[in-house]
């Protein structure tokens, strides 16, 4: 799925105060580690649970899949799982029902799904590539050695292997070279993520980019403070740590503490000063942290779910499917006014209202709002349209008072480029 993030950054003092606020469930044990956003709902893994919620967390449901050994891939359409020795299903409903899929690979290694397709490793195939999300697939490379993640955007691929070494296609494995972590080692990695064009390395002390498919590495921070988990959002990194978490938009020149207004974790067994971030995810404009605290009296541990708006730090997003796809543009580069065309059916937020004309013939008006937004994600001109219902709109906008630039045009779910002259 493409996106486009608008961002825009204020100036933040060393540490922010955010509107943070606990949210259900209470994880005792053991705690939550990971979140996973879709279009429709956001999730939250813990070791033997996976929650799910369709209303910003403010409620979550079990999805009562206790396996522990299992394997758990979500996108917009399917929820995938895999369990050693059972096989691999998935479910479109949340699983009232099941259909098993990759038959007759019974052990699996590693998957990923990105775009619709999903990758997989298995003893003696290799890895392998499904357009159907499982249910027929196509062998893509086998060198023998397994690797024990897989990391997918788009065309790019990055096998990672505790032995063997890295290996890395961008054209979704039509080429294969080596990729050389930081240190040439795997064994003190927490995570690597694509970032743009570049690679994120996070190790249990440091951060680390590479530019050049990791023949070189710069570090950017937090080599002094043990790291749990990272995320990209956008153009900045947030970063969970033992000391709670951080972010950066500056490609880690300044790092920003987050933990202002963030409760004191207090276990079950009494405070315990602990208060690490050990899982970070965005759904909806906001961001969600998992907070870890272990008592030291009684040895169990616990986590807590909070949340916060992104705008609270400074942080703005515009987040939509497609780019200049359902919307056209017309002149761009414009002058002083623009003609934006666009269908009904590429609109999810318009208002629709019946009413009779003059002769009682009952029809149907579009009510929509247009938004336009600079780099920084700045609203900068907004205009309310109706028309009657049809398969195909235009709206003529006035943009002559716009400094010269590139600018993002929304309406509904949709979001258009063009430029300014």
């Amino acid at each position: 799925m493409k996106k486009i993030i608008l961002l825009f950054l204020l100036l933040l003092p060393v540490g922010m105060m955010g509107q943070w606020e606990e949210l259900q469930p209470k994880s005792y044990h053991p705690a939550i580690s990971k979140f996973i956003s879709t279009k429709n709902y956001f999730y939250a893994f813990s070791f033997s649970d996976i929650f799910y919620s369709s209303n910003n967390g403010a409620n979550w449901f079990n999805l009562e899949i206790n396996d522990i050994n299992r394997k758990i891939l979500v996108d917009d359409n399917f929820l995938l799982l895999y369990i050693p020795g059972q096989g691999t299903y998935r479910t479109t409903d949340l699983g009232i029902t099941w259909v098993k899929i990759l038959n007759n690979i019974n052990q699996i290694h590693s998957m990923a799904l990105t775009d619709g397709k999903l990758y997989f490793t298995a003893d003696s195939l290799g890895l392998c590539k499904s357009l159907d999300y499982g249910l027929t697939w196509e062998p893509m490379f086998n060198n023998n050695k397994i690797p024990y993640s897989i990391l997918a955007k788009e065309n790019k691929i990055l096998l990672q292997h505790y032995k063997f070494g890295n290996l890395l296609t961008i054209d979704d494995g039509k080429t294969w070279n080596n990729f050389t972590v930081e240190n040439s080692s795997n064994l003190d990695i927490i995570q690597i993520l694509f970032y743009g064009n570049s690679f994120l390395e996070a190790k249990y002390f440091g951060c680390f980019i590479s530019n050049d498919f990791g023949n070189h590495w710069k570090p950017i921070g937090l080599d002094s403070i043990e790291i749990f988990h990272v995320e990209i959002f956008g153009s900045t990194i947030f970063a969970g740590t033992q000391k709670g978490i951080f972010m950066t938009s500056d490609t880690g020149r300044t790092w920003i503490g987050l933990n202002k207004g963030l409760p004191y974790v207090e276990c079950d067994a009494g405070p315990y000063n602990d208060s690490s971030t050990i899982a970070i995810g965005f759904h909806s404009g906001y961001i969600f942290n998992s907070r870890y605290c272990e008592s030291s009296i009684y040895s169990y541990e616990t986590s807590r779910i909070y949340r916060a708006r992104l705008s609270d730090f400074g942080v703005s997003e515009v987040n939509e499917e497609n780019i200049s796809t359902d919307l056209s543009f017309s002149p761009n580069p414009a002058n002083d006014f623009i003609e934006i065309s666009y269908p009904v059916l590429a609109l999810k937020d318009v208002a629709i209202q019946d009413y009779s004309d003059a002769n009682h013939t009952l029809k149907s008006v579009v009510n929509f709002d247009i938004a336009i937004f600079n780099v920084f994600g700045e609203k900068v001109l907004s205009s309310s349209h109706y028309s009657i219902l049809t398969t195909q709109y235009s709206a003529k906008l006035d943009v002559s008072l716009l400094t010269p630039g590139v600018y993002f045009v929304k309406i509904g779910e949709r979001v258009g480029k063009f430029i300014k002259i």
